[in-house]
């Protein structure tokens, strides 16, 4: 009687939990999302993120999807860059031209105890194109008199600087 061979498996033999997240993955609009929010989709923690790409062959699948896999541990890349990479502008001009201010760029004396993301100055959520313009003159105005913990404190709804409790 002669010996059958088994077939190869073309596609790798996936995890429940993989499985669930491929899924929730296949769908293009999910592939913006944070790993957090995929892992609540597929009805997971976020531990599940954590467990599945220590798998290499779901990394590479991910990266065919062009899913970032993020930073180990919680799964996700920090929003803004730390204190230590941040350098002032060379050209101031062109930083308050911009819609998003990062305050570390403009300011060359500021309290490092605070985090990151209380320097960030967002604009875009002023839909009105002439207000935004008169507010980031406002700013503009006031920046080289005041940190950045006052400009905020005066405008809390357009910078989150509230962490620095200033």
């Amino acid at each position: 009687m002669p010996l059958l061979k088994r077939k190869r498996r073309s596609e790798p033999r996936w995890t429940i939990v993989q499985r669930k997240l491929l899924a929730v993955l296949e769908q293009q609009e999910n592939r913006i999302l944070g790993p957090i929010r995929v892992c609540e989709l597929a009805g997971y923690g976020d531990w599940a993120w954590d467990r599945a790409i220590k798998d290499p062959r779901f990394v590479t699948r991910l990266n065919q999807l062009g899913v970032s896999t993020g930073k180990p541990g919680r799964g996700r890349p920090w929003k803004h860059e730390g204190h230590l990479v941040v350098s002032l502008a060379a050209d101031p001009e062109e930083e308050l031209a911009k819609d998003v201010w990062d305050m570390r760029k403009l300011l060359s004396d500021y309290p490092r105890h605070c985090p990151p993301a209380s320097y960030i100055v967002d604009f875009t959520t002023l839909v009105d194109p002439d207000l935004r313009a008169q507010v980031k003159r406002y700013f503009r105005q006031s920046k080289r008199c005041f940190p950045c913990s006052r400009l905020t404190a005066r405008m809390p709804g357009i910078a989150g600087c509230a962490s620095c409790g200033k």
